[in-house]
Parts: structure tokens; sequence; C-alpha cells
């Protein structure tokens, strides 16, 4: 997370880790009970970690691992998604549309 947006999304750090990126090797901040919502999905208890080497327009940076064992289905033409864990979930909605 862009420390610039820390304020904005209402984040209350609990802990600390170790970060390498562009600015080197810092100890940053870290939150551990986070809720995320894109587009009628949502992600509870999500760790987030703050840090310098963003942009002033990038508030968050998502990796991943946050769609991990996941399919997301993506209907442009209704303008909806759908997240499931299941691959025969996924078939039997598709067979249905």
């Amino acid at each position: 997370m862009n420390y610039q947006s820390v304020t904005k999304a209402g984040i209350n750090f609990d802990g600390k880790t170790l970060v390498t990126n562009t600015h080197g090797t810092n100890e940053e901040p870290t939150s551990s009970q986070n809720n995320i919502r894109i587009a009628g999905l949502r992600w509870e208890n999500v760790k987030v970690i703050q840090v310098k080497n963003m942009d002033k327009n990038e508030d968050l940076i998502i990796g991943n691992s946050l769609f991990a064992n996941q399919i997301i289905e993506l209907n442009y033409d209704q303008k909806n998604t759908h997240r499931t864990s299941s691959t025969a979930q996924c078939i039997k909605r598709l067979q249905q549309a």
C-alpha cells in the first residue's frame, strides 16, 4: 500500500515486516485485519504492507496470491463478476448461461 493512501483507506497497523524493493531492504508496517472488495467480490483478513516506492496515483498493488485457488468469472456484457474455487461449479454456471 502506498504510504500516502494509508489515511484515506483507514488502515491500522499491527505489525512489521522486511520489504526489499527499489528503496533497498527496510522494515515496513503491516496491517493484518483488512477486508477488500472489488466488483462485488470480498476477501477478509488480508495482510497489507505499506511501501514508499509507489507513484502518487497508485494506492495498492495486489499480488496473484489474492486470487490463489480461485476462478474469477468476468462477464463484460452483464458487467458483473463471480468467484468460485470449484471448476465444476464454474462449468455448471457457464452451461446455464
